[in-house]
């Protein structure tokens, strides 16, 4: 006889001793003596136990005695001391109290035990009534053998055998290979049976639901009905409420087991059968609609098992920006972004929630840093706040945008009602940036517009890169255009973390007015004795001058910087310089150089041209790998700081009028004399610490002055937090790189295009250790870079990872696991491009992967449509008239690019040789299928009748057309498939 709750008591019991050493069972009733004098007289079920066992049998003096014995050593013993009879408070009264106060205290009830033994074997009904009935371990095991005895035939040993997801599976279709098992109405009832045994399901579910449910053959129907169960106990144990449907409300007092089990079917559907699960979900919706609209929304929990759940989240989540519960709207988002089926199959309601998100972790910023500024005791004071709070707001509301530009559309759902959202906390933001300007240029008035010289930037180079210098290692400095302090914080975040290496993030001021011209030109020591002298042209600022030098331009620089390090050679490169040399070239670069000067100019590029927000994130993934390559190269020590910050606005924010007899920047004008015009603060030259006597006239808020012009969404100059504080970064390396001596490997695939986004997947495995490296483990994350080989002209827009994030303009993605990753590709034109996966600083030890597929470009330029011959009327253009200037370019180019594609293709062989053919045809299925598609190009089409000439037989035609779409997403032009009274025929598309 089979002894399973017995065996389920020893289990218990060997857990506790194994994690706790000395255990002292309280047997109160005394239920269990006769199966402790088994432990006690046979060896077998104490090697079972794996502990000895002191049973007291009336007797204080044997069981003190048998203690001595067992506790005389060093090490705790493994020891079970059964107490018959004692409870907590009776323990105390006696000779036993010391062992009681040493051990752990273990106590089980014989309700427990039978529980946790049947449940999953027994129907839980069966269950209830044994516990009523049964009163000793032994009576339980023959109860449980009895149940559990099932007949010895081939249904039984098959339900035995199979395990729910498989049986959900083959029940569903029709019962497979159970189906000639299950022919009887006997046979399905003894299937119910075991579907109450193991599941749960109750007599009422599979006559109230499962009725409603029958529309398919016998055995479909009872794989629908436990499918409906399963999502009905996962709905349940997901409220955050008691259910208020009768049928539901029994599942609420299921077995923790059991529902474990249920909600396991549902996952399995979800990851196995996505388009199976919908339509049961969608049916069962139908049937609980009451209870998925009763309560808030967010009492229904995380799961969003059914569709109704996510979509009243999604409202509840809208409600939520406007009643300004931030930290809730984080959540929910959160968990929906995760976990949600729905939201992981529809890219429109991923990308809503996004933008849902990230509106809200600006709210919560905004509300954390509040009017921080207001009562500010300093300059000091000030800028120690803005980095704290403030530069949390920027950051989130420069990634709001950055999402807004990538996916804000108007097919997302609740469209209207998310732009009034996203458009309020625009307001929000820009009237906090307005009272940050206000109260900063107030702070700037009352105690000073120049802080003291540890926080000048004029002093950044004597004080932070001169001192690493001195301590004879290579030396990288990084002076970036615009680098806000809010982009250092971000890369810092998210340079690689390694030991023996300090990172550390600091603060400056930079020199008014906040543009290049100035910034960039006191980086290099030019001031005297804390002085500078302007260089000024045409009411401009052109550099500074010293009694030795002019500093107004790049090779300026690099001159003073080279003569204060005492003729050292310091070799000046951009970022992009660096990005294409590689390793091997940076390294013969600076072999004899100490101190290395990079310039970066990406991001004020892109913001000064109109460029993408986007953008950004490219430029910092730029400066991670040109601090990567660099390290590779030798250098130990980096320093990034910046010219200046900026503002980032909508630009809808009123100008400000200025008189004067000169046209103004957007952001600062020079007089000669002391005017302040309402709206704006006017610092002497003087009070900066510049020589001569003009004034600086400076909005006092984030507006621009009139210049004639649209004011510009990415704006600098002024005296802002936002434009005034740069950063200074740090990173020094105590070890050269190097050490680790693991690879990665890549695999990627392409995956159908969604909602105007190309889509792949993307797999980093960990390869084997190339030597054994003690103190060194793989990293659990590798950042990776999506790029097209040879066009720096198409820029690579990431939308969204599933399975990974987007950070600093990386992918981030675990080892180990796949991720689905949503990018667009911009250039000049519309064209079809190869794709490459690398690390995003240096390949390294990532070995990269190319795929052999191609990728649409979103062109730029719109295609001009040529008109008849004997037409009069001149060019028009699809969709829009070509007026501009830019349009006629972009027309120009794309005409330009056409021809030389139509002179390439004239040029190829009629009957082209392997040597002789294009590059990219060496991806396609062999000669005949490259002959194929080389006829499409030469000829505009191809029809089935000369294709299947070129194969050889109509079966090979099949056989080309099944692989017609594989092979056409590997060649460098569109083609489509058009069905003639002939046959198919394969035309080129252009463009």
């Amino acid at each position: 006889m089979t002894t399973l709750v017995s065996d389920a008591l020893t289990s218990l019991l060997r857990q506790d001793i194994h994690r706790r050493g000395l255990v002292v069972w309280l047997d109160a009733s005394e239920r269990f003596t006769s199966y402790v004098d088994t432990l006690d007289r046979d060896a077998l079920y104490c090697d079972r136990l794996g502990a000895d066992v002191v049973a007291f049998r009336g007797s204080y003096l044997k069981v003190m005695d048998a203690l001595d014995d067992l506790l005389d050593g060093v090490d705790p013993p493994r020891l079970l001391v059964h107490l018959p009879g004692f409870n907590n408070r009776t323990v105390r009264r006696g000779p036993l109290l010391e062992v009681y106060k040493a051990g752990k205290v273990f106590e089980v009830t014989l309700e427990r035990l039978i529980r946790s033994a049947a449940i999953g074997r027994v129907e839980p009904a069966a269950i209830d009534a044994a516990v009523q009935t049964v009163t000793d371990l032994a009576a339980a095991d023959a109860w449980l053998h009895q149940a559990t005895t099932d007949p010895d035939d081939a249904l039984s040993a098959a339900l035995r055998e199979t395990a729910l997801p498989g049986l959900l599976d083959a029940l569903l279709s029709g019962g497979g290979a159970l189906a000639p098992l299950l022919s009887t109405p006997a046979d399905r009832e003894r299937l119910w049976q075991h579907l109450a045994r193991t599941t749960g399901l109750s007599a009422e579910w599979r006559a109230e639901i499962g009725r409603k449910l029958a529309t398919r053959s016998p055995v479909a129907d009872i794989g629908a009905t436990l499918a409906a169960w399963a999502l009905a106990v996962e709905l349940v144990d997901d409220l955050r409420r008691p259910p208020t449907l009768a049928a539901l409300l029994p599942l609420g007092d299921l077995d923790r087991a059991l529902v474990a089990d249920c909600v396991a079917l549902p996952e399995h559907l979800r990851e196995t059968a996505p388009e199976r699960y919908v339509r049961l979900a969608d049916e069962l919706e139908g049937l609980l609609r009451d209870e998925l609209m009763a309560g808030s929304a967010d009492s229904l929990g995380t799961r969003d098992t059914f569709r109704l759940e996510e979509r009243r989240m999604f409202e509840a989540a809208l409600a939520g920006l406007d009643e300004e519960r931030w930290s809730d709207v984080v959540s929910w988002s959160k968990a929906r972004l995760e976990r949600s089926f729905w939201v992981g199959r529809d890219a429109a309601r991923r990308n809503a929630w996004r933008l849902v998100a990230a509106a809200a972790r600006l709210g919560d910023a905004l509300q954390t840093a509040g009017r921080n500024l207001a009562d500010a005791l300093d300059l000091l004071d000030a800028s120690d706040r803005y980095v704290q709070t403030g530069a949390a707001v920027d950051r989130a509301h420069r990634q709001l945008e950055q999402l807004r530009e990538r996916l804000f559309d108007t097919r997302l759902p609740s469209f209207g009602e998310l732009q009034s959202q996203l458009g309020h906390l625009r307001l929000c933001y820009d009237t906090w940036l307005s009272e940050q300007a206000l109260d900063f240029n107030r702070i700037c008035t009352l105690h000073g517009f120049l802080p003291g010289a540890a926080h000048q930037q004029r002093r950044i180079f004597e004080q932070v890169v001169q001192p690493m210098l001195d301590d004879r290692e290579k030396t990288a400095f990084f002076l970036v255009d615009a680098l806000r302090y809010e982009l250092a914080a971000e890369l810092s975040e998210t340079l690689p973390r390694e030991r023996q290496v300090e990172v550390a993030l600091s603060h400056r001021f930079a020199e008014l007015p906040t543009e290049t011209a100035v910034g960039m030109n006191t980086l290099p020591p030019t001031h005297i004795n804390g002085q500078l002298k302007p260089i000024i042209t045409g009411k401009r600022f052109a550099g500074f001058s010293t009694p030795t030098f002019q500093v107004r331009s790049r090779e300026h620089r690099q001159r003073m910087i080279s003569a204060k390090v005492q003729g050292r050679t310091c070799p000046w490169l951009s970022l992009q310089d660096v990005l294409d040399r590689g390793v091997n070239r940076l390294k013969s670069t600076i072999s004899e150089s100490q101190l290395v000067l990079i310039s970066s100019r990406e991001i004020d590029t892109a913001g000064e041209h109109g460029g993408a927000v986007s953008a950004f994130d490219d430029a910092l993934r730029k400066l991670r790998s040109g601090c990567q390559l660099l390290r590779e190269a030798g250098v130990r020590r980096f320093v990034f700081t910046a010219d200046h910050g900026f503002l980032l606005t909508d630009g809808s924010a009123p100008t400000v009028p200025y008189g004067g007899p000169h046209t103004p920047t957007r952001r600062y004008a020079i007089t000669d004399q002391r005017v302040q015009p309402p709206g704006t603060v006017a610092v002497a030259f003087s009070k900066l610490g510049y020589a001569g006597s003009g004034f600086l006239l400076l909005p006092d808020g984030p507006n621009q002055f009139d210049t004639g012009g649209a004011p510009g969404r990415f704006c600098h100059g002024g005296n802002s937090p936002q434009e005034r504080i740069i950063p200074v970064l740090t990173v020094r390396y105590r070890r050269p790189p190097g050490g680790d001596f693991l690879r990665y490997a890549l695999s990627a695939a392409p995956l159908p295009p969604d909602a105007a986004m190309s889509r792949l997947t993307v797999r980093a495995e960990l390869l084997a250790r190339q030597s054994a490296s003690l103190g060194f483990h793989a990293t659990p994350h590798l950042d990776l870079a999506l790029r097209i080989p040879g066009r720096e002209d198409i820029a690579v827009e990431l939308c969204e990872v599933q399975g990974g994030e987007i950070q600093g303009g990386a992918l981030r993605l675990p080892v180990g696991q796949s991720a689905t990753v949503c990018f667009k590709l911009k250039g000049a034109i519309d064209e079809r491009v190869p794709l490459k996966i690398t690390a995003s600083s240096t390949e390294g030890n990532i070995e990269g992967v190319r795929l052999s597929s191609l990728f649409p470009v979103q062109g730029r330029a719109r295609r001009v449509v040529r008109p008849a011959a004997d037409s009069s009327a001149g060019p028009t253009v699809e969709g829009a008239a070509a007026t501009s200037m830019e349009d006629a370019v972009e027309d120009a180019v794309e005409d330009a690019v056409e021809e030389a594609v139509e002179d390439a293709v004239s040029q190829t062989p009629q009957t082209p040789t392997p040597d002789a053919a294009p590059a990219w045809t060496a991806q396609l299925d062999g000669d005949p299928v490259r002959r194929i598609f080389l006829h499409i190009v030469q000829h505009g089409a191809i029809t089935e009748a000369e294709a299947t000439g070129i194969l050889g037989s109509p079966r090979n035609f099949r056989r080309f057309n099944r692989r017609f779409e594989d092979n056409a997403s590997r060649v460098p032009f569109r083609t489509r498939v058009e069905q003639t009274p002939s046959g198919k025929r394969y035309v080129f598309v252009r463009g």
